[in-house]
């Protein structure tokens, strides 16, 4: 199975085109920032990029150099990019999910020395709606900790909460940690803030770290929606190990899939 390089030809309609971008594995450095900003809408934050048109370059470059997510959408139709390490035999693997429909749906892949990108070209569904979130970067969260005595009350004769009173409070959540292996942390501290609240970015994510971990059965979902059960030529992935109903990435996909356009 051959494995299908970037097209160097690739474009699209500079009217209608969107992209969006996440540095999964590392923030971007500041030099990365700067670097991105020459073609955004807005200014990059450490781990989110977003464009409303085509650049100078394409994607190409982004995805291989400082992301690890990319979805572009033109006139409803859209390219996935997954970028991650993947070992020779992972790699091998992934060779057997490689197919184009011949209708500009399918799945590719690059290689960029050790870097692994995955192309996946699709539609979604009409009713898929992807919610957009407000390019909160959890890097960034300064603000959401200023803003915790806003609604404090100058009246004198009103209960305060004094800041000194809250910092205490804060600081006891740590007086029953453990210091060695910090058993007894607090829950709350343990959660970590979800790196978007971008749908298609956060379904990308989940099916990226399934393809690190060596997993590619949610890339059937496509197969099933694209792939020609005619073609005689076309051999098939092999089915995977757990029903649909038991990877909610592959269940997720299936869903949001559009056969007919």
């Amino acid at each position: 199975m051959k494995i299908y390089e970037f097209k160097k030809s690739f474009a699209s309609d500079r009217s209608s085109s969107s992209y969006e971008f996440l540095a999964v594995d590392k923030p971007l450095t500041k030099s990365g920032i700067a670097a991105v900003s020459r073609f955004t809408d807005i200014a990059p934050t450490p781990r989110r990029a977003t464009m409303s048109h085509d650049f100078p370059g394409g994607w190409e470059k982004l995805i291989t150099d400082y992301y690890d997510i990319m979805y572009l959408n033109s006139k409803g139709r859209y390219v996935f990019a997954i970028a991650f390490e993947a070992s020779d035999a992972q790699r091998f693997e992934l060779k057997s999910y490689l197919f184009d429909s011949g209708n500009d749906e399918g799945i590719s892949m690059a290689l960029r020395g050790s870097r692994t990108i995955l192309i996946i070209k699709c539609r979604l569904a009409p009713d898929y709606f992807v919610d957009e979130d407000d390019f909160e970067d959890p890097d960034y969260r300064e603000e959401e900790v200023n803003d915790g005595y806003d609604d404090v009350e100058d009246d004198e004769t009103e209960d305060k909460i004094d800041k000194e009173d809250k910092f205490e409070k804060f600081e006891d959540k740590f007086d029953n940690a453990s210091v060695d292996g910090y058993d007894d942390v607090p829950d709350d501290f343990l959660e970590e803030a979800p790196l978007t609240k971008n749908t298609l970015l956060r379904l990308l994510c989940e099916l990226r770290e399934q393809l690190v971990n060596g997993d590619c059965s949610s890339l059937y979902s496509f197969w099933e929606t694209y792939a020609d059960e005619d073609d005689p030529d076309l051999v098939w992935p092999p089915f995977p190990d757990q029903p649909p109903m038991a990877n909610l990435v592959s269940l997720e996909l299936a869903g949001m899939l559009d056969f007919l356009g």
